[in-house]
């Protein structure tokens, strides 16, 4: 006999510390906390530092950032959706502090609290499509006082009464001034800021859910500036759905990666589950519509 029966007790003895030490080291790594930390950093490879225990994987945890165009151009529909959806679940930044302002439903948006982003006043809080619901922008004015004007030409506003504090305009979010084809007024944010004359006001808080204009609207902003004087933005995004202005789901993540690339990182997601679908595997289900609170890493105070 090549061992005793006290060598196969010893032996049996120390597989079963090596396997349960294993096991702790890796729940430990890969618990939700230690994973939240290391997506503290904002878009940088993190890798963990090497370990002793041979049971430690050796993985580089990524956040995961959108191709660029030449890539883009060569990826089916599947990818596109792929990509955009391990996109969506990225979280980029961390905050510490945020507060649900509004319904906890549909409407309700996510801010930041910390430090130079929490709105104080005087604050200025422009919310584009309301659907006539308010919840969002008395929110606002109970917890921070800010000043809140709300655009939203889908219905007329004739006899209808505003509660206080609402600065209501019959706008809505586009590239561009024109009427459109409903008849709605249409303005850039560059120009309504223009027209409120508040072209030296910081928006503390920008929220946006215009069912799919977004993706004419941000465009615009890229090119004007004007994100540069916005905080933090709450939008909901229509993706891989037909919009209003027809914009393809590569350009739609290229509009994505731009907005990224002017410095607004995702620190909170929620998925609309009233857009699931099925995909495939591993990612049995995903929703086209969600909502992404971004604070503008730039900021300065």
């Amino acid at each position: 006999m090549l061992f005793s029966n006290s060598n196969y007790k010893l032996i049996s003895i120390l597989l079963v510390i090596l396997s349960t030490t294993c096991l702790l080291y890796n729940l430990h790594f890969n618990s939700p906390w230690q994973r939240h930390q290391i997506l503290r950093t904002n878009a940088t490879s993190v890798r963990p530092a090497e370990d002793k225990f041979v049971c430690r994987r050796k993985v580089e945890e990524k956040i995961f950032l959108l191709a660029d165009d030449d890539t883009l151009m060569r990826m089916n529909q599947i990818q596109l959706m792929e990509m955009y959806w391990k996109y969506i679940n990225t979280l980029q930044v961390l905050c510490r502090n945020q507060i649900r302002l509004g319904s906890m439903k549909d409407g309700g948006k996510e801010i930041c609290l910390d430090g130079i982003y929490k709105p104080r006043r005087p604050c200025l809080v422009y919310s584009f499509g309301s659907n006539f619901q308010f919840d969002f922008e008395l929110s606002v004015i109970r917890n921070f006082k800010c000043e809140v004007h709300t655009f939203d030409p889908s219905h007329p506003i004739k006899n209808l009464r505003f509660p206080p504090g609402i600065n209501f305009h019959l706008t809505g979010l586009w590239n561009s001034s024109k009427t459109n084809k409903y008849g709605w007024k249409m303005k850039s944010l560059d120009d309504i800021r223009r027209k409120l004359n508040h072209e030296k006001r910081v928006i503390d808080v920008l929220k946006i859910d215009v069912e799919g204009a977004e993706w004419n609207a941000l465009p615009d902003m890229f090119q004007s500036g004007v994100l540069k004087y916005v905080k933090q933005l709450s939008i909901e995004i229509h993706v891989g759905e037909r919009n209003v202005g027809d914009v393809s789901v590569s350009q739609q993540i290229k509009i994505l990666r731009r907005l990224y690339e002017h410095g607004f990182h995702i620190f909170m997601q929620e998925h609309n589950l009233y857009s699931t679908r099925r995909f495939k595997y591993p990612y049995p289900f995903i929703t086209t519509v969600n909502e992404i609170s971004l604070i503008n890493v730039n900021w300065k105070a």
